[in-house]
């Protein structure tokens, strides 16, 4: 009796849930922002006072009646929305449930565009002025001071230990507060601080990077670091790779104000078969405070970086 494949017979097992593909899940710098929530309007505003400084008194000096002086920093609402389709009938025919996993995924789209916020509120063009239309660029402050040149002191191009101390430098000088500093770099920032020996030697340092091999959330110089793959990469003159923004910043140096936080919507859509219909909203904006606490540092990565997907 000959063998026969009854191949009609053979089923196919599916999961029983739905995995989300390689992507940003949450944000990286909501936990490191400074947020107001209290934010109505079509912008708001953050006034500032300069510093003050005393005079030398003399007997019989009339009493000093100088003014304060004010700057004036503007945050505008940017609005963002996405809405995704589950067809009834496909739910009927799928084993596992998409609108949990479909939520997922919407909700880590709007922690990668609150991320795209505040990264370009870091490097941007913030508006001063009662108004908001003053335009001031970090490249227009102090001759572009805030702005490392792409080669270091003994022309290195990458990420190196003499960028990280000129950005500390910078901001010491300005007495911008040591609390509450940061360094956002990508991946290849990250394995270039990774072959400083100052970095993963015992000898210099009590933290081991290398046995995780990531220096995210690790203190070194001063400074916390965060591993973004958002942040702007630009083309360099001569240079065949492409340049990396990487940037340095003290908390109070940016401010995020949220008129509404992503609000969540899960209905039937009429007009679509009575489809399930996910709608997520959010209305937010970012600005920077001050140039002295944010600054630049521009690094070349030796490959050319792929542009994001999302």
């Amino acid at each position: 009796m000959s063998f026969v494949s009854y191949t009609t017979l053979y089923s196919t097992q599916f999961s029983e849930t739905i995995a989300l593909l390689a992507q940003q899940l949450t944000s990286v710098f909501a936990p490191y922002a400074m947020e107001d929530r209290n934010f109505v309007g079509e912008r708001k505003t953050y006034n500032q006072v300069a510093a003050v400084k005393p005079t030398a008194y003399t007997p019989g000096d009339n009493t000093p009646t100088d003014s304060f002086t004010y700057t004036i920093r503007n945050v505008f609402p940017t609005a963002k929305h996405d809405g995704r389709l589950f067809d009834w009938s496909d739910g009927l025919q799928a084993v596992a449930d998409p609108k949990a996993s479909g939520y997922q995924a919407i909700m880590a789209g709007f922690g990668r565009a609150y991320d795209d916020i505040f990264i370009s509120a870091l490097g941007g063009t913030a508006y001063t002025g009662k108004l908001g239309t003053t335009a001031q660029t970090l490249a227009a402050y102090n001759s572009g001071s805030q702005i490392l040149a792409l080669a270091d002191a003994n022309g290195a191009k990458t990420m190196t230990k003499l960028k990280i101390m000129a950005a500390k430098t910078l901001f010491n000088k300005a007495q911008v507060p040591a609390e509450g500093r940061h360094i956002a770099l990508a991946s290849e920032e990250e394995d270039q601080m990774l072959l400083m020996t100052d970095l993963t030697s015992h000898d210099f340092n009590i933290v081991k990077p290398l046995v995780e091999g990531t220096v995210q959330k690790r203190t070194w110089l001063g400074f916390e670091y965060l591993r973004s793959e958002r942040l702007l990469a630009k083309d360099v003159s001569g240079d065949d790779a492409k340049t990396r923004l990487c940037y340095a910043w003290q908390k109070t140096g940016v401010q995020i104000a949220i008129q509404l936080s992503p609000e969540a919507r899960l209905e039937q859509y009429q007009t679509k078969g009575y489809s399930w219909h996910w709608y997520v909203k959010f209305q937010m904006g970012g600005t920077r405070m001050e140039e002295t606490k944010v600054v630049q540092i521009p690094c070349l990565e030796s490959v050319d970086i792929p542009a994001l997907a999302d």
